[in-house]
Protein backbone atom coordinates (compact mmCIF):
# COMPACT_ATOMS: atom_id res chain seq x y z
CA UNK A 1 0.00 0.00 0.00
CA UNK A 2 1.30 3.40 -1.10
CA UNK A 3 1.17 5.99 1.22
CA UNK A 4 2.59 9.61 0.60
CA UNK A 5 3.68 13.37 2.57
CA UNK A 6 2.50 16.68 1.99
CA UNK A 7 4.96 18.60 1.93
CA UNK A 8 3.57 23.18 2.20
CA UNK A 9 4.95 25.46 0.03
CA UNK A 10 6.49 27.66 3.43
CA UNK A 11 8.21 24.20 4.96
CA UNK A 12 10.17 23.97 1.49
CA UNK A 13 10.59 27.42 1.30
CA UNK A 14 12.20 27.47 4.70
CA UNK A 15 14.13 24.38 4.22
CA UNK A 16 15.43 25.81 1.29
CA UNK A 17 16.89 28.90 2.51
CA UNK A 18 18.43 27.19 5.80
CA UNK A 19 20.55 24.94 2.64
CA UNK A 20 18.90 22.04 4.64
CA UNK A 21 20.68 19.06 3.37
CA UNK A 22 19.20 16.36 1.32
CA UNK A 23 18.25 14.01 3.97
CA UNK A 24 17.33 16.09 6.09
CA UNK A 25 14.42 17.16 4.04
CA UNK A 26 13.45 13.35 3.61
CA UNK A 27 13.56 12.55 7.06
CA UNK A 28 11.05 15.61 7.29
CA UNK A 29 8.78 14.60 4.74
CA UNK A 30 8.95 10.82 6.32
CA UNK A 31 7.94 12.39 9.77
CA UNK A 32 5.39 14.28 8.49
CA UNK A 33 3.94 11.07 6.51
CA UNK A 34 3.82 9.40 9.86
CA UNK A 35 2.30 12.11 11.83
CA UNK A 36 -0.48 12.37 9.05
CA UNK A 37 -3.26 14.71 9.83
CA UNK A 38 -2.11 15.28 13.62
CA UNK A 39 0.83 16.86 14.62
CA UNK A 40 3.56 14.41 16.49
CA UNK A 41 4.24 11.00 16.07
CA UNK A 42 6.82 8.49 17.50
CA UNK A 43 8.89 6.23 15.29
CA UNK A 44 12.39 4.86 15.97
CA UNK A 45 15.50 5.12 14.59
CA UNK A 46 15.34 1.78 12.57
CA UNK A 47 12.02 2.30 11.78
CA UNK A 48 13.06 5.93 9.81
CA UNK A 49 16.29 3.78 8.21
CA UNK A 50 13.87 1.57 6.94
CA UNK A 51 11.55 4.05 5.47
CA UNK A 52 14.54 5.52 3.62
CA UNK A 53 15.00 2.64 2.03
CA UNK A 54 18.19 1.68 4.15
CA UNK A 55 20.11 4.09 2.11
CA UNK A 56 21.19 5.78 4.97
CA UNK A 57 22.92 4.56 8.29
CA UNK A 58 21.43 5.27 11.82
CA UNK A 59 24.37 7.85 12.52
CA UNK A 60 23.38 9.59 9.38
CA UNK A 61 20.03 9.70 10.67
CA UNK A 62 20.77 10.90 13.83
CA UNK A 63 22.80 13.85 13.01
CA UNK A 64 20.38 15.10 10.55
CA UNK A 65 17.40 14.76 12.93
CA UNK A 66 19.58 16.95 15.01
CA UNK A 67 19.75 19.16 12.17
CA UNK A 68 15.98 19.86 12.05
CA UNK A 69 15.63 20.20 15.72
CA UNK A 70 18.89 22.58 15.82
CA UNK A 71 17.26 24.78 12.89
CA UNK A 72 13.31 24.80 14.38
CA UNK A 73 11.97 22.52 11.98
CA UNK A 74 10.75 19.49 14.80
CA UNK A 75 10.73 19.31 18.29
CA UNK A 76 12.19 16.11 19.95
CA UNK A 77 11.19 14.64 23.36
CA UNK A 78 11.92 11.42 25.08
CA UNK A 79 12.08 8.24 23.08
CA UNK A 80 9.30 6.41 24.94
CA UNK A 81 6.76 9.78 24.50
CA UNK A 82 4.47 9.20 22.01
CA UNK A 83 5.49 12.27 21.06
CA UNK A 84 8.77 12.07 20.39
CA UNK A 85 8.91 13.95 17.05
CA UNK A 86 6.83 16.65 16.69
CA UNK A 87 6.39 19.16 13.72
CA UNK A 88 6.70 22.83 14.98
CA UNK A 89 4.97 24.14 11.48
CA UNK A 90 1.82 21.90 11.54
CA UNK A 91 1.82 22.73 15.74
CA UNK A 92 1.81 25.99 14.79
CA UNK A 93 -1.10 25.95 12.50
CA UNK A 94 -3.03 23.81 15.12
CA UNK A 95 -2.66 26.36 17.60
CA UNK A 96 -3.81 29.61 15.56
CA UNK A 97 -6.79 26.99 14.50
CA UNK A 98 -7.66 26.64 17.72
CA UNK A 99 -7.45 30.26 18.57
CA UNK A 100 -9.44 31.18 15.80
CA UNK A 101 -11.68 29.03 16.98
CA UNK A 102 -12.27 29.96 20.46
CA UNK A 103 -12.46 33.82 18.74
CA UNK A 104 -15.25 32.89 16.91
CA UNK A 105 -17.09 31.12 19.84
CA UNK A 106 -16.48 33.92 22.32
CA UNK A 107 -17.81 36.34 19.38
CA UNK A 108 -20.85 34.11 18.89
CA UNK A 109 -21.50 34.32 22.76
CA UNK A 110 -21.18 37.84 23.06
CA UNK A 111 -23.82 38.30 20.00
CA UNK A 112 -26.13 35.65 21.71
CA UNK A 113 -26.03 37.52 24.67
CA UNK A 114 -26.14 41.01 23.92
CA UNK A 115 -29.58 40.07 21.79
CA UNK A 116 -29.65 40.18 18.06
CA UNK A 117 -26.85 38.78 16.06
CA UNK A 118 -24.53 41.81 14.27
CA UNK A 119 -25.86 41.12 10.75
CA UNK A 120 -29.35 40.83 12.12
CA UNK A 121 -28.78 44.71 13.78
CA UNK A 122 -27.21 46.11 10.79
CA UNK A 123 -29.98 44.76 8.53
CA UNK A 124 -32.31 46.66 11.12
CA UNK A 125 -30.07 49.72 11.32
CA UNK A 126 -30.17 49.77 6.76
CA UNK A 127 -34.49 49.17 6.89
CA UNK A 128 -34.61 52.00 9.76
CA UNK A 129 -32.79 54.88 8.13
CA UNK A 130 -34.47 53.80 4.67
CA UNK A 131 -37.55 54.30 6.61
CA UNK A 132 -36.16 57.74 7.69
CA UNK A 133 -35.26 58.37 4.51
CA UNK A 134 -38.38 57.56 3.46
CA UNK A 135 -40.32 59.76 5.82
CA UNK A 136 -38.17 62.86 5.07
CA UNK A 137 -39.16 62.22 1.21
CA UNK A 138 -42.48 62.04 2.09
CA UNK A 139 -42.52 65.63 3.98
CA UNK A 140 -40.72 67.48 1.77
CA UNK A 141 -43.18 66.18 -0.97
CA UNK A 142 -46.13 67.48 1.35
CA UNK A 143 -44.62 70.57 1.89
CA UNK A 144 -44.19 71.38 -1.86
CA UNK A 145 -47.19 70.18 -2.71
CA UNK A 146 -48.87 72.47 -0.20
CA UNK A 147 -46.83 75.09 -1.50
CA UNK A 148 -48.45 74.48 -5.02
CA UNK A 149 -52.34 74.08 -4.01
CA UNK A 150 -52.53 76.52 -1.14
CA UNK A 151 -54.87 79.39 -2.09
CA UNK A 152 -54.32 82.82 -2.60
CA UNK A 153 -57.44 84.16 -0.87
CA UNK A 154 -57.80 83.19 3.28
CA UNK A 155 -60.80 81.44 4.56
CA UNK A 156 -61.89 83.91 6.45
CA UNK A 157 -63.75 85.43 2.93
CA UNK A 158 -65.52 82.37 3.28
CA UNK A 159 -66.96 82.75 6.36
CA UNK A 160 -70.71 83.74 6.91
CA UNK A 161 -70.91 87.55 7.48
CA UNK A 162 -72.62 88.78 11.05
CA UNK A 163 -76.33 88.79 11.21
CA UNK A 164 -77.66 92.31 11.38
CA UNK A 165 -80.33 93.08 14.29
CA UNK A 166 -83.57 93.41 12.30
CA UNK A 167 -85.68 96.57 13.33
CA UNK A 168 -89.21 95.80 14.52
CA UNK A 169 -90.45 97.13 10.95
CA UNK A 170 -89.07 94.43 9.48
CA UNK A 171 -89.47 91.95 11.96
CA UNK A 172 -93.57 92.74 11.25
CA UNK A 173 -92.56 92.38 7.70
CA UNK A 174 -91.22 88.87 7.46
CA UNK A 175 -93.67 87.54 10.14
CA UNK A 176 -96.61 89.04 8.02
CA UNK A 177 -94.80 87.57 4.71
CA UNK A 178 -94.38 84.07 6.37
CA UNK A 179 -98.63 84.51 7.83
CA UNK A 180 -100.09 85.69 3.76
CA UNK A 181 -98.64 85.66 0.30
CA UNK A 182 -98.62 88.19 -1.38
CA UNK A 183 -98.55 90.32 2.10
CA UNK A 184 -102.01 91.57 2.84
CA UNK A 185 -102.58 94.50 6.27
CA UNK A 186 -105.95 93.34 6.85
CA UNK A 187 -104.31 89.80 8.42
CA UNK A 188 -101.66 91.58 10.28
CA UNK A 189 -102.23 91.93 13.92
CA UNK A 190 -102.78 96.33 15.33
CA UNK A 191 -99.01 96.25 16.40
CA UNK A 192 -98.01 94.89 12.72
CA UNK A 193 -100.14 97.04 10.52
CA UNK A 194 -98.44 100.56 12.40
CA UNK A 195 -95.06 98.89 12.51
CA UNK A 196 -94.95 98.22 8.73
CA UNK A 197 -97.03 101.63 7.88
CA UNK A 198 -93.89 103.35 9.85
CA UNK A 199 -91.47 101.37 8.28
CA UNK A 200 -92.69 102.59 4.70
CA UNK A 201 -93.94 105.98 5.09
CA UNK A 202 -91.91 107.30 7.82
CA UNK A 203 -89.07 105.75 8.79
CA UNK A 204 -87.98 104.36 5.53
CA UNK A 205 -87.10 100.99 6.23
CA UNK A 206 -89.67 99.79 4.00
CA UNK A 207 -89.45 101.84 1.47
CA UNK A 208 -89.07 99.79 -1.18
CA UNK A 209 -91.90 97.23 -0.46
CA UNK A 210 -94.00 99.91 -2.15
CA UNK A 211 -92.38 99.18 -5.02
CA UNK A 212 -92.96 95.68 -5.19
CA UNK A 213 -96.28 96.09 -4.01
CA UNK A 214 -98.01 99.22 -4.64
CA UNK A 215 -101.47 98.11 -3.61
CA UNK A 216 -100.11 97.55 -0.19
CA UNK A 217 -101.59 100.89 1.69
CA UNK A 218 -105.22 100.21 0.16
CA UNK A 219 -105.29 96.70 2.00
CA UNK A 220 -105.07 98.10 5.54
CA UNK A 221 -107.35 98.30 8.17
CA UNK A 222 -106.96 100.28 11.04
Amino acid sequence: MNTYAILNTNDITKLAKAKAPSCAILLYTLLLRYCQDKVSSYPGIKTLCRGLGDAYNERTVYRNLAWLVDNGFVVRKHRQSKERWTIVSRLVENTKKAIEKVIDTSEKLVKTVSGEPVRKRQQNQGFLQQQKRTKENKSLFNKRNNKRLSPVFSYERWERPPETVKTEAETAWADLCMLTHPPDLSKASKDQKEAIIRGVLHTKELAWVLGVYPDLLKSKVL
